[in-house]
C-alpha cells in the first residue's frame, strides 16, 4: 500500500514538473511572440515616422518661399534651399545651422533696423508683415514675412518658423499703379474734360458759332476722339480700383424697372439715328421690382450693354427685358445684330478682348466695356452671360440678387423661370 502511494506521488510530481516546464515554455514563447510583435510594431511606427518626416522635409525643400526655423536664441536649426536662393547666398550647411538668423536677415522695419523675431518672441503670437526691407550693397529686397512661434508641452517658447519671400517687384508695380492712378485722375482727365467741353460748346447750335460744313466734320471727329479717350481713362481707372479692392459699392433700394426705363430713354435718339427700334418690356405682372443694389453701377452695366447692342446692330431692334427669378431680378439686352461665334462666348468678357470682323474694325472701342460689366455684376452679387448666333443677334443677360448680401440662383441657360 505504501509503495502504491509512493508511486502515485512520484507520478503526480512527474506530471507537475512536466506541466510547469510546459507552462513556463508557453509563457516564454508567448512573451517572446508578444515582444517580437511589439518590436515589429515599434519598428513600423519608427519607419512610418521616418517616412512622414522625409515627406515633410521634401515638401519644405520644394517650397518657393524661403524658410528658417530658429530656436528661442534665434539660432537656425533648419532652412530650405529657397531661403538662400531668395537672399542670393551660397553656403554649405555647416555654415548656416547654428548661425543667428539676424546675421542673414538684418531687416529694416518701418522704424529702422529691428530683430525679425522680436515681436513674435515678445507677444507669443503670429506676425505677418510686408514692411521689412533687406538692404544689400547692390539692391534693396522687400520682404513679405510670416513668423509663427512654437512651444513645448509646458507652453514654453521653443523657437519660431520664419517664412519669407521677395515682393520687390509686386511693391514696385503697386507704386507704379498708384502713381498712374494719380496722374490719370488729375493730370489727364482734367485737360481731356476741358477739351471735350470746349468742342461740345463749339458744336452746339446754341453757341451760334459760324464755320464751314467741312470744319464741323473735323470738330465732330475731334469731339468723338476726346470722348473715347476720356472713356478709356475712366475705364482704366475703374479697373485699377477694382483690382486693388478699392471699388466702392453703395447699395440702396432701387426700383430697377423705373431706373431701366430712364436709361433706355437716354438711348432713344441714338437708336433713331441708327434706324433701330428700341423696345422695353417688363416680363412680370409687377410694374415695380425693388432691388438692393448700387444704382450707379447698375446704370453703367446697362449703359454698356445697350450701347454695344446699338453699335453692332445695323438693322432691326434692340430689346431690353426685365423679369423675376426666385430671389433675383434678371435683365436681358437682345439685339438683331451681327452675333457672336460660339468660340467667342467664353472670351467676350475678358479684358481688352474684341471680336475681329469687318464691322468691329470700323467701330471704336477699348475692349473694356464688357469686362467692366462682368466686374460690376459679380461685385453686386450677380452673374452675367451671353447667348448668340452669328448673323442672328445676341442676348446678353445679367442677374442681381434682390438683397445685396445674398447670392442669386440662375439655371445653366440663363432663362427666366
Amino acid at each position: 500500500m505504501n509503495n502504491f502511494f509512493l508511486m502515485g506521488e512520484s507520478i503526480f510530481l512527474f506530471f507537475g514538473v512536466v506541466f510547469f516546464i510546459f507552462f513556463s515554455s508557453f509563457l516564454y514563447a508567448l512573451g517572446r511572440f508578444r515582444g517580437e510583435r511589439y518590436q515589429r510594431k515599434i519598428n513600423k511606427e519608427f519607419d512610418d515616422f521616418s517616412q512622414d518626416r522625409a515627406e515633410i522635409e521634401d515638401i519644405l525643400e520644394s517650397l518657393s518661399d524661403g524658410l528658417f526655423v530658429v530656436d528661442k536664441d534665434n539660432k537656425i536649426i533648419y532652412y530650405n534651399p529657397a531661403a538662400l536662393s531668395a537672399l542670393d547666398m551660397i553656403f554649405p550647411r555647416e555654415k548656416i545651422i547654428g548661425k543667428n538668423v539676424e546675421d542673414l536677415l538684418p531687416v529694416i522695419g518701418s522704424h529702422g533696423p529691428e530683430s525679425i523675431t522680436k515681436k513674435v518672441f515678445k507677444d507669443g503670437r503670429q506676425s505677418i508683415r510686408n514692411d521689412f526691407r533687406l538692404v544689400k550693397p547692390e539692391k534693396t529686397i522687400r520682404l513679405h514675412t510670416n513668423i509663427s512661434p512654437f512651444f513645448d508641452k509646458e507652453k514654453k517658447l521653443k523657437g519660431a518658423t520664419i517664412f519669407f519671400r521677395d515682393i520687390t517687384t509686386e511693391k514696385l508695380l503697386d507704386e507704379q499703379r498708384a502713381e498712374f492712378n494719380a496722374v490719370a485722375s488729375h493730370e489727364l482727365r482734367t485737360p481731356l474734360s476741358i477739351i471735350e467741353g470746349y468742342l461740345f460748346y463749339v458744336l452746339d447750335p446754341a453757341s451760334k458759332l459760324k464755320y464751314s460744313k467741312e470744319t464741323r466734320e473735323y470738330l465732330l471727329r475731334a469731339h468723338e476722339a476726346a470722348e473715347n479717350l476720356n472713356q478709356l481713362v475712366g475705364d482704366i481707372l475703374t479697373i485699377v480700383r477694382s483690382e486693388e479692392g478699392q471699388l466702392e459699392i453703395k447699395p440702396k433700394n432701387v426700383d430697377v424697372v423705373l431706373e431701366a426705363q430712364k436709361i433706355v430713354k437716354n438711348f432713344k435718339d441714338k437708336a433713331k439715328e441708327c434706324d433701330l427700334d428700341l423696345k422695353f418690356k417688363v416680363l412680370t405682372k409687377e410694374r415695380s421690382i425693388k432691388v438692393e443694389t448700387d444704382p450707379i453701377k447698375f446704370k453703367e452695366i446697362l449703359d454698356n450693354l445697350i450701347s454695344n447692342a446699338i453699335k453692332f446692330t445695323k438693322r432691326g431692334a434692340v430689346t431690353i427685358e426685365i423679369g423675376r427669378l426666385q430671389s433675383e431680378v434678371m435683365i436681358n439686352v437682345i439685339d438683331t445684330g451681327i452675333g457672336l461665334a460660339e468660340c467667342e462666348h467664353e472670351n467676350i468678357f475678358d479684358k481688352f478682348y474684341r471680336v475681329e470682323n469687318y464691322i468691329t474694325r470700323k467701330s471704336s472701342g477699348t475692349g473694356l466695356g464688357l469686362y467692366i460689366v462682368k466686374t460690376f455684376v459679380e461685385r453686386l452679387g450677380g452673374r452675367v452671360g451671353v447667348h448668340s448666333t452669328p448673323g442672328k443677334g445676341s442676348r446678353f443677360y445679367f442677374t442681381l440678387p434682390l438683397n445685396y448680401s445674398k447670392r442669386a440662383t440662375l439655371d445653366n441657360d440663363g432663362d427666366i423661370k
